[in-house]
């Protein structure tokens, strides 16, 4: 019993706060302990973060509590989200640091997946099949107009195949898809089995199939097939509810290329990028808000902060926030030299609206020290992690969300 008193003490909170960067993610068998508890000692807040509460990840540690289903965290930002490595090809998507964070969730024993794909990552269809080999395509499926999380959505017009395979085992599927006039209609089918009809509604909306069966866990392929109109589908989960299990569902909302004007974009105010923001409703957004690209294109510090003010207010309708510094951008782009600027007008925004801030470059310290971890390319103008980044990424944040989960 002294024993249990001594550790959450106030020599513990020196002891822990003498580790330094090692912290809870830190080298040898205390860091890895550290790490493992998330909340280290039950009490103290994660290393590399700033201005969490209990108050403020109330609405996700309520719902981690209850697991009444699965409990959806979202991130919302630019590829150093979304998971671009320069010429890592189809192995992007997988290794992100949003999946890399499930693979180590559900390692630690916390239910996790990220077997999901939102829109197609980039502007372009081809972008997305050289990035996420989980998908492929036959036929007339491209990127649509429709704006939405993850990217433009996928569009159909023709005859063809939009095939989807998570890399984790799963039992179950959900589709999401823009609703529209009579005529728009597609079927599904897993592993090549039966086809089941989905036909529009006549009302343009936001709309989902509910649960589709994939049968044991292990691996399954859905394939959406085009029947007739113009198809647009939104995104594609899948999960495995074996036994009544819940998982805290990791959905990658990255986008390559977006700025912060991009991600609260409302052109489609029936079933577009914002409206399904409050319709997909995650408990927890982890919020980059697009900043290196706006720095890159000289996008001024008081528009960004404007619109990642906007874009969290959005979130905090239906949950709770961490706002998520980028790592460091090494070019000579637009106002890159004046980045530290946004970086404070992140702080800014979470302060303003009573978010936490995880902030991955406490943890890298420098760009310089980065590269020589390997966690970022050496050459002084590529801001994307190496795939070893992004497992670095979510080692560091990892502790985050266990404080945000209340685990």
């Amino acid at each position: 019993m002294r024993r249990r008193e001594f550790i959450t003490g106030a020599a513990a909170l020196a002891s822990y706060a003498s580790l330094g960067q090692a912290g809870a993610v830190g080298i040898g068998r205390l860091g890895r302990q550290f790490g493992r508890l998330g909340s280290p000692l039950g009490g103290l807040k994660p290393q590399f973060s700033s201005g969490l509460t209990r108050t403020n990840t109330s609405n996700v540690r309520a719902a981690w509590a209850a697991k009444a289903s699965n409990v959806l965290l979202a991130t919302i930002g630019d590829s150093t989200m979304a998971g671009v490595t320069t010429g890592a090809g189809t192995t992007q998507a997988v290794n992100s640091w949003p999946a890399k964070l499930a693979t180590l969730l559900q390692a630690a024993g916390i239910n996790s997946g990220q077997n999901n794909r939102y829109g197609v990552a980039s502007g372009t269809f081809s972008f997305l099949t050289g990035f996420d080999s989980r998908v492929s395509a036959t036929g007339g499926w491209s990127q649509g107009a429709t704006l939405a999380v993850g990217g433009n959505a996928f569009a159909c017009s023709a005859t063809g195949a939009l095939s989807f395979t998570p890399q984790g085992n799963v039992t179950k599927f959900i589709i999401k898809w823009r609703d529209g006039a009579a005529g728009r209609n597609f079927n599904y089918q897993v592993d090549g089995g039966s086809t089941t009809a989905v036909n529009s509604s006549g009302t343009t909306q936001v709309a989902s199939t509910g649960p589709i069966s994939a049968g044991t866990s292990g691996s399954h392929t859905l394939t959406i097939n085009w029947v007739l109109g113009s198809v647009t589908i939104l995104g594609i989960d899948a999960y495995d509810d074996t036994s009544g299990r819940i998982e805290a569902t990791i959905e990658n909302w990255g986008i390559s290329g977006a700025t912060s004007a991009n991600l609260i974009d409302n052109t489609d105010t029936q079933a577009g990028r914002f409206v399904e923001y409050g319709v997909f409703a995650p408990k927890l957004s982890l919020i980059e808000s697009g900043v290196i690209n706006d720095w890159e294109q000289s996008i001024s510090v008081a528009t960004f902060q404007a619109n990642m003010t906007t874009l969290v207010q959005k979130m905090l309708t239906v949950g709770d926030v961490i706002v998520c510094t980028p790592p460091f951008d090494p070019s000579s782009l637009g106002l890159a030299a004046n980045q530290q600027a946004y970086i404070d007008a992140m702080y800014a925004v979470a302060a303003a609206n009573g978010c936490g801030v995880f902030d991955i470059r406490k943890k890298w310290g420098s760009y310089a020290n980065a590269v020589a971890n390997g966690w970022q390319a050496a050459g002084g103008t590529d801001p994307h992690p190496t795939q070893a980044g992004y497992l670095d990424y979510a080692t560091a944040i990892m502790p985050t969300i266990r404080y945000a989960l209340g685990v």
